[in-house]
Order: C-alpha cells, then sequence, then structure tokens
C-alpha cells in the first residue's frame, strides 16, 4: 500500500508541474479594458483581428469626413467607416485626436475574421488566441498611457469574471488541487491507520507481558508443592486463592 501511494504522489507531482506550465499561460495577462488595450498595443498584431473607426455624421463633421487617413465609406445616409487598421498602434493614433474630443467624434469598433465583434467577443476571441499559445507577452511592458484609459472609457465593458465562484470556472486547477488533497487524505489516513495498529499492537504486548509475570510465579509453585493428582483435583476456589478470579477471567490468562 505504501508503495502504490509513493507512486501516486509521484505522477501527482509530475502531472502538477506540467499542468502548471499550462496554467501560467492560461492565466490571462489582462483584467480590465484598460489592461487589454496595453496588451493589444503591445502585440501590435493579432491575426485575423482589426480595427476601424465608426462615424456618425453630424454637423460640422465635413472636415473629418474628407480626412483621407481614414478613407471613409459609406454604410447609410448618416453612418461611415473608416478602413481597417491592422496594426493597434496605427489604428490609434489616426483617431486619438477625435477620440479624446467632448463628445468623441469617432466611435471604435473591432473586426475579428473581418466581421464586425464587439468588446467582448473580441476580448474571447483574443483570450483563446492566448491560451492556445498562438501569441504571447512581447519582452518590453510599456506603462499605460492616460490615452488608453480614456479608450477603455468609451467601451462599455463587462467584467473578465462572469462566476462568482472563479476558481470553480478553470477546471485543470480543480483537478490539481482535488488530487492533491486526495492523496493529502490518503496519507493523513495511512498514518492515522498505522499509529492506531501501532499503539494496539504495543497495547496487546503490553498487556501480555503483565500477564505472564502474573502467572509464571504462582504457577512455577503450584506445581513444584503439588501432585499431578492434586492439581487436577483443585476446585475453583483453590484456584483463585493462587490466581485472582477477576484476572483468571481474562483471555491472556485462560491460555496458561
Amino acid at each position: 500500500m505504501g508503495k502504490l501511494f509513493t507512486l501516486g504522489l509521484c505522477i501527482v507531482l509530475v502531472y502538477t508541474i506540467s499542468l502548471g506550465e499550462s496554467y501560467a499561460q492560461d492565466s490571462l495577462p489582462y483584467r480590465d479594458s484598460t489592461s487589454f488595450f496595453k496588451f493589444l498595443e503591445q502585440q501590435e498584431e493579432i491575426p485575423s483581428l482589426e480595427y476601424r473607426f465608426k462615424l456618425e455624421l453630424k454637423e460640422g463633421y465635413e472636415a473629418l469626413l474628407a480626412d483621407s487617413t481614414f478613407q471613409f465609406s459609406q454604410l447609410d445616409n448618416t453612418t461611415w467607416v473608416s478602413k481597417a487598421y491592422p496594426n493597434f498602434s496605427s489604428w490609434y493614433a489616426a483617431g486619438a485626436g477625435y477620440l479624446s474630443a467632448d463628445p468623441p467624434m469617432l466611435q471604435p469598433e473591432f473586426l475579428v475574421y473581418e466581421e464586425i465583434s464587439d468588446f467582448q467577443a473580441t476580448q474571447d476571441y483574443v483570450s483563446n488566441l492566448w491560451r492556445n499559445q498562438d501569441i504571447f507577452i512581447p519582452e518590453s511592458s510599456p506603462e499605460v498611457g492616460d490615452e488608453l484609459v480614456m479608450l477603455a472609457n468609451l467601451i462599455p465593458y463587462e467584467p473578465m469574471v462572469k462566476y462568482r465562484f472563479h476558481f470553480f470556472s478553470d477546471y485543470k486547477l480543480v483537478i490539481v488541487v482535488s488530487l492533491i488533497v486526495f492523496f493529502l487524505i490518503m496519507a493523513i489516513g495511512m498514518i492515522l491507520f498505522m499509529v492506531v495498529i501501532k499503539t494496539r499492537h504495543s497495547k496487546i504486548e503490553a498487556l501480555k507481558d503483565k500477564y505472564e509475570a502474573q502467572i509464571i510465579g504462582p504457577l512455577s509453585e503450584v506445581l513444584f508443592e503439588k501432585s499431578e493428582e492434586e492439581i487436577e483435583s483443585m476446585s475453583d476456589a483453590d484456584i483463585y486463592t493462587i490466581f485472582p478470579e477477576k484476572d483468571f477471567k481474562k483471555n491472556y490468562l485462560k491460555k496458561y
């Protein structure tokens, strides 16, 4: 049983180490919209993800519409969209001044596989790329500027942790912790079992030594002082004068 437990513990440790490396990649490097935009800025370009601006045409926006930087195309009578930017920094630099206006003159939009995607769906797409190790954190880590905070404020955001108990949403971590807890319980159970067995064995041996000491002397006297016929004819009362009745009824004493 001890060898089986040791083997199982080794397997759990190996699995925990390998799963820990995978879990490190599963831990997303962003927790809110601001840090998410910082991550996009670090990445520069992400496969199949593009950015563009939407313009709701109003009075006084004619100059913006004529800006060749955006290459606007018309969707309907009042809605125009810019060209798609695969590079986050280029996209943001082109519209930063208009995004910071009060009210903002442009609205940011995301395209995943050339289809319009809302912020949460875009974040989920990037998160899947991260978990699949298709993208990584670059070596340089620029600080989050006020501009990215301002951009984040323009995006309706829902917290990434959708579950009240986030721990249970990560099945790999639950598996690792469950296995560790299982083997800890097994180890504690084995230790308690061995302690109980050892205690009982020690108690039995101590009682055996005690009862042997109680009968060896009196029994030797009986064998030397009485003949076989006298011993066979002894009544219970005679025996109890040699061996106390309360001790004579104990199992260990009855064996002698």
